[in-house]
């Protein structure tokens, strides 16, 4: 075994503090192998006083020691070893028969370890008079686990004296590799009581998790029963024991002993996945820095212990018994190689990195891509435990720390442990326990927006007795943004009050009859450390607890006291039974533990609630009774208000949900909580600065040093590209995480990523050779997690306004995405080859662009009144959810806290991004075929539009309300901004199967706009199918006078003219150089539409001619023209003075629709 230290091994009167304890198999030379076989022969020679032989599995210097014995003996001795494995261990085949014992090649399935048991048990069944079957792994069924374990007990044994006699007590951590796990439960087993150790089991995950090519059973596998034992166990969907693979043949097994599935079960271990790469990089490191040669299975756990090492520990041994010859024999039937020098050349390749830094060609070639390796594929150096970072400065006020992209973390200290990618909120605890803030406080946010993370962080900040010593607490929050941005708020207030912790998300009732049970298994959770401590306290003053700074002389004062809240727990914890007589003593729990926490500690604590309003939102979910449903949100809220109000021993109360809850049972008794949603401190009638805004969510800082870290460090294809391709590739994924995963708000900070989505995206890109692999439009990864359950037990009661909310949120989506796309910093920086860091620093310090108001003002103002303003009518109608349909106001209410919805102004709300917009439309669809009207979205809004019915009447009226409601055109806007407002506003037409092509390349020059049938284009009845071109010109209002004589009749004559003619010369333009070309591409089309369009400030003209198809007898295609209502005949061209404008009896700026010589003129006048 091998012990991590801080410093070197000194003296005995030394501090020999010790951390993390690696466990070792031990070789032929030692003893424990060798006990394995003779106690085991011992144990039943006088039953099988007539044994012939031995059948037996046996990984090499174990098969060696039972041959060893059985020749002592005179027992014949078989053993069975798969063919792949003989091959790789000849050295130690030939030893086994050089001691006579026979080795049997197993050629049956994939030839490793499973398959050799298989083949031992045959051999049993088969000559059961005459076998003993010796497994020595802790697998199979009784009594051969118990047997295993008990004989290699004598590991932890010997560990646990060592440690008490060198450092003076019981190690921090335990880490040992399993496979069968034998190893393993040896060393586990006589520290399994002593729940202040840690017990982690490295496992062997090959080519990586996600890949088919790995071992790891406890990360992977689902309970089975396998060789006699119900386990976890590696399986296909139809119950079949799947393949495995693993560089370490001691690990390729797809089960694991029933006694690791115990301990994984009850959570009294944890499992971790190590790959081969990274095994590797663990026996590199240990051959550097302490001369000894780990075994392939060992080198898993040697990597996973140095993931709990701080970066600048040295690894230190305490005592090991190694034979370097023989590991080095390993290494040769492991790598094919033959001398030492040999292994050498191996070890030197590892150093330079290239065994685990660049991706393995010959695997490519035999059809494994690099981008199957587990992300964390860089080089491991004693100087660089963390990932190397990335020359991106980003945002003051985060830091980006940690190597490999770990999903489902949350807890503080396990993102150090593993080295997990953590991205630094702290200096938000600062906003969050300034004075300035209220006593107990509330943020209610979207979720999987770092919430659980954050809150972490600020109780492990705060918390005397947190996850992690002291000093090394200390240590990493000293590297991160709050200290450097607070420094004295850091010194006043790290480590001082004690922090309890409540989560209410994986405890939530569904009955009434569930609320003591729920209630006492969140409150035992987050009392247990204190009263741990406590306990120890009682028994032992001295126990170990002076670096917590306690009176000895309080503590004895108070020992009744704390035996009476000892009591108290007690009596909480052996009461099964779900009684409603037990809630008072489950209430007091908490109080009174504050009240004992203060007359030891002299400290108020601080009291943390996760999910606040997951037990009031369950209620309205599940329980159908309303005053069953009444009752338990009444609990609740009784509950909350014991600790967090009137509690003199309470310093400061954090709730955090996503749900606002205060008019539903919780306001009415709790009415002491400041509350903030996602818009306080946004809108200009909140001020109040909102405390959470730099809490929750990844900033574009944080996603850009995402995207830099992992492209130049870890992306497996990196080699391979060039510089100018990587910095083309960063930028596109910034701009397509912009595009599909921002657009969230929190208080004044804009740019809020979700970061569930941005940490999946950035950990498959694995498996990306270039930006063309990446598909947004199938990535869904916040809105299908399944955290969405409250939007999807809603029901809708009203069809007509549900519609029309929806239809408004998503047009309006549409034509902002499609704005964004040519307008805004964003779009300034696409044309570029890369972006740098000034450039991410220009777009995240700017709002991005809005498209102009919609039409439907109304929409949009109420629409902002519901979800931003107006709450407390949304209440009562909130209590039938789950049982009743609901408001559409209520629904909209539920969506935006839920995230669905957003705030953009003060009088606008709006849908985030793609990725929500793809959720809401599913949504729609399900409530719309409940009450069973259209699913089409947005099928009012192409009603609106009339382009969907070759309506370019309505067309223009509509595009009119658009234009006289932009702010800001002037005489000098661009012919194409105005460009892009035409093509954002018709950008919903491709929902319905519509394309739009912006300067479409024809046969004499590019088309401004065209806009047509795609494949799935949606007919409206017998509406004819349309081809659409329109050609853009701009007024340059030269000749217009100054604007006080601008509204004169003389002058809006001049300038109506002026628009009409470039209109007419816009058509004429689509004739002369595009109308052969268009008449080929509408051949499917029923009718084309000429649009000439001219712009001056927020006016246009639109003169538009529609001609139809016509096909002769000889398949001939022509276009001719086709009149449209009200006239006679088509003229080839119309003068101004056909219009008859009148401008003397016309208000300024009014639309005028004028159909003159067959053609449709639109002005505004």
């Amino acid at each position: 075994m091998l012990a991590c230290r801080r410093g070197k091994v000194g003296s005995a009167n030394e501090d020999h503090s010790c951390d993390t304890v690696l466990s070792f198999k031990a070789r032929l030379h030692g003893t424990a192998c060798l006990n394995d076989a003779v106690h085991a022969h011992r144990a039943k020679l006088a039953h099988f006083q007539e044994t012939k032989h031995e059948s037996a599995l046996f990984l090499w210097c174990k098969a060696q020691a039972l041959s060893a014995v059985c020749a002592k003996l005179g027992l014949e001795c078989i053993v069975y070893m798969g063919c792949e494995d003989m091959r790789r261990q000849s050295l130690n085949v030939l030893r086994i028969r050089g001691l006579g014992g026979k080795v049997i090649p197993v050629t049956k399935g994939s030839c490793a370890l499973k398959d050799t048991i298989n083949e031992a048990m045959r051999d049993l069944v088969s000559n059961l008079d005459t076998t003993y079957h010796l497994v020595s792994s802790a697998i199979g069924c009784h009594l051969f686990p118990t047997t295993a374990r008990d004989f290699r007990r004598v590991i932890g044994n010997e560990t646990k004296e060592q440690l008490k006699a060198l450092a003076g007590r019981l190690p921090d951590t335990l880490v040992a590799c399993v496979g069968g796990g034998s190893n393993a439960i040896g060393i586990f087993h006589p520290f399994s009581m002593n729940k202040s150790v840690r017990l982690v089991g490295a496992e062997a995950a090959g080519n990586g998790v996600d890949t088919s090519r790995h071992s790891a059973t406890m990360s992977a596998g689902a309970p089975g029963v396998f060789h006699g034992a119900k386990t976890y166990l590696l399986q296909d969907k139809k119950g079949q024991v799947m393949e495995t693979h693993s560089i370490a043949a001691g690990l390729n097994y797809p089960g694991v002993g029933p006694e690791h599935s115990w301990l994984k079960s009850t959570g009294r271990a944890e499992y971790h996945a190590v790959t081969d790469a990274q095994a590797l990089e663990g026996f590199r490191s240990l051959a550097e820095l302490e001369s000894i040669v780990p075994s392939l299975e060992e080198s898993h756990a040697v990597y996973q212990a140095m993931l709990r090492r701080e970066s600048n520990q040295q690894l230190q041994p305490e005592s090991h018994s190694s034979n370097s010859e023989d590991d080095s024999k390993l290494w040769k039937g492991a790598l094919g190689v033959c001398t030492l020098s040999e292994v050498d050349n191996i070890l030197c390749e590892a150093l330079d990195g290239s065994l685990s830094c660049q991706p393995d060609n010959s695997l490519a070639k035999a059809g494994h891509e690099p981008g199957s390796q587990e992300m964390d594929t860089q080089p491991c150096t004693p100087e660089n435990r963390s990932s190397q970072p990335s020359a991106f400065q980003g945002s003051p006020r985060t830091r980006i720390t940690g190597r490999t992209i770990r999903l489902g973390l949350c807890e503080w200290a396990n993102f150090i442990d593993e080295d997990a990618t953590f991205v630094d909120k702290s200096a938000a605890i600062a906003d969050i326990m300034s004075p300035r803030v209220g006593k107990v406080i509330a943020g209610m946010y979207p979720r999987r927006m770092g919430k659980t993370t954050f809150l972490q962080t600020l109780a492990n900040f705060l918390d005397i007795v947190g996850d992690m010593p002291r000093s090394q607490r200390e240590k990493h929050f000293r590297q991160c943004a709050l200290y450097e941005l607070h420094p004295k708020f850091f010194e006043e207030n790290f480590a001082k009050y004690p922090v309890i912790m409540l989560d209410f998300k994986t405890s939530c009732p569904k009955s009434f009859d569930d609320v003591p049970s729920c209630l006492r298994k969140s409150v035992l959770a987050a009392t247990s450390k204190y009263t741990e401590l406590l306990c120890n306290l009682l028994d032992d003053v001295d126990s170990g607890y002076k670096h917590l700074g306690l009176d000895k002389d309080i503590i004895k004062r108070k020992q009744r006291q704390i035996k009476e809240f000892i009591d108290d727990v007690s009596y909480v914890m052996g009461s099964r039974d779900a009684q409603t007589t037990h809630l008072s003593a489950i209430s007091g729990i908490i109080p009174d533990l504050m009240k004992v926490l203060y007359t030891i500690f002299g400290r108020r604590s601080v009291l943390i609630v996760d999910e606040y309003d997951a037990p009031f939102m369950s209620a309205l979910c599940h329980v159908e009774d309303a005053k069953e449903q009444a009752n338990i949100q009444q609990t609740y809220s009784e509950f909350l208000c014991e600790s967090l109000k009137n509690n003199k021993h309470l310093h400061s109360g954090i709730l955090v949900g996503v749900f606002d809850v205060r008019g539903i049972g919780l306001g009415s008794g709790l009415n002491n909580v400041d509350s903030y949603m996602a818009h306080s401190g946004f809108v200009e009638t909140q001020p109040t600065e909102n405390p959470f805004q730099h809490a929750f969510g990844f900033t574009i800082h944080d996603v850009w040093g995402l995207i830099n870290d992992y492209v130049d460090n870890q992306w497996p294809y990196r080699v391979t590209t060039t510089g100018l391709e990587l910095g083309r590739f960063k930028r596109d994924l910034l701009v397509g995480c912009i595009q599909h995963f921002d657009g969230y708000r929190i208080g004044q900070v804009h740019h809020v990523f979700n970061p569930h989505a941005i940490l999946c995206l950035i950990r498959g890109l694995r498996s990306i050779k270039s930006l063309a692999d990446v598909d947004y439009s199938r990535y869904s990864f916040w809105t299908e997690t399944g955290s969405m359950k409250v939007v999807e037990a809603i029901k809708a009661s009203s069809a007509h306004d549900l519609s029309r909310y929806c239809e408004y949120l998503s047009s309006s989506f549409l034509r902002q995405s499609e704005y964004r796309q040519h307008q805004g910093p964003l779009a300034e920086h696409m044309s570029l080859d890369f972006i740098d860091d000034a450039a991410v620093g220009s777009i995240g310090s700017q709002e991005q662009p809005q498209f102009p108001p919609d039409v439907d003002k109304e929409t949009r103002e109420e629409l902002a009144d519901i979800c931003m303003v107006r709450s407390g009518d949304t209440f009562h109608d909130m209590q039938s959810l789950g049982r009743e349909p609901l408001q559409a106001s209520t629904i909209m209410r539920l969506l935006y806290q839920a995230g669905y919805i957003v705030p953009i102004a003060k009088d606008r709300v709006g849908i985030p991004n793609s990725e929500v917009h793809r959720a809401l439309e599913q949504f729609y669809e399900r409530v719309a075929a409940q009450l069973k009207i259209s699913t089409s979205l947005l099928e009012s809004i192409h009603e609106e539009m009339g382009i969907y019915k070759c309506d370019l009447q309505r067309f223009s009226r509509s595009l009119h309300s658009c234009m006289v409601s932009i702010p800001g055109l002037g005489e000098d806007t661009s012919e194409r901004f105005y460009q892009t407002i035409l093509s954002s506003y018709l950008f919903p037409a491709t929902r319905s199967g519509y394309a739009i092509h912006n300067e479409a390349m024809m046969e004499n020059g590019r088309a401004d706009t065209l806009l047509f049938p795609a494949p799935g284009h949606l007919r409206f009845g017998t509406t004819p199918m349309s081809y659409y071109i329109f050609e853009l010109k701009r007024y340059d209002g030269k000749t217009t006078p100054t604007s006080s004589k601008r509204t004169t009749v003389a002058n809006r004559r001049k300038v109506a003219k002026y628009v009409f003619e470039l209109a007419m010369q816009a058509q004429a333009q689509i004739y002369e150089r595009y109308y052969p070309t268009l008449a080929e591409k509408a051949r499917t089309c029923d009718l084309v539409h000429v649009v000439g369009v001219s712009f001056w400030m927020n006016r246009f003209c639109m003169i538009a001619t529609k001609r139809k198809r016509e096909e002769s007898a000889d398949g001939a295609i022509s276009w001719p023209a086709v009149r449209y209502e009200g006239s006679v005949e088509i003229e080839a061209t119309v003068e101004y003075e056909q219009l008859g404008d009148r401008l003397e009896d016309a208000e300024n700026g009014i639309l005028r629709e004028v159909v003159v010589g067959g053609h449709l003129v639109v002005l505004t006048i």
